[in-house]
């Protein structure tokens, strides 16, 4: 799994008029970018937890989350805490696991749906809910873990793969969003 910056929040960051954080940069470095991580690695300018964010109320203009909401253990602490450091009228992009398995046990606490997100991030004007991950990644990963490696030949996941994408061209967007990897909402504060 890469450690990029989602496409359209590269968007967001050019048009940024102020500090950006990324909470949760997993070693991801920018120079426009305060990283930080709740573990110490070279690449972050801070370590903390990002239940109680090391900064002043309002302090940036664009905050990023990904993959960092399942990983916590007061996720409404935690997204409350990116509205208080975020000027009002700057942007929250937060992304987090709906039907991913369990990765880096034992902080894998919680998985959310769209629904979940949006409760959570109700003082925010949304801006858009979006789900990311197609059936066919969803399920190598779910099999990698269930050790589909070792119990089926590669003709034999092979197959599943083109079965899987199969159903997912037939796929309407409902369906979509209730078998989704994670989900994103894009938020600004009022």
């Amino acid at each position: 799994m890469s450690n990029r910056y989602p496409a359209g929040f590269t968007d967001l960051l050019e048009a940024a008029d102020g500090p950006v954080l990324d909470n949760g940069a997993g070693g991801r470095k920018h120079p426009k970018i305060v990283g930080l991580e709740y573990v110490p690695h070279p690449n972050n300018s801070v370590q903390a937890d990002g239940l109680n964010l090391p900064f002043r109320d309002e302090s940036f203009a664009l905050v990023l989350s990904q993959a960092v909401l399942e990983h916590v253990t007061d996720p409404q602490r935690y997204v409350d805490e990116v509205f208080r450091v975020l000027r009002p009228g700057g942007t929250m992009w937060i992304e987090a696991a709906f039907l991913q398995p369990v990765h880096q046990a034992p902080w894998h606490f919680f998985n959310i749906t769209p629904f979940g997100l949006a409760h959570l991030c109700q003082r925010f004007d949304v801006v858009a809910v979006e789900q990311f991950g197609s059936i066919v990644e969803q399920w190598e990963w779910i099999g990698r873990e269930a050790g589909a490696d070792e119990a089926l030949t590669a003709s034999e996941r092979g197959a599943m793969r083109r079965m899987l994408a199969k159903v997912e061209a037939a796929m309407t967007p409902e369906r979509r969003w209730n078998t989704a990897s994670g989900v994103r909402l894009i938020g600004r504060k009022p």
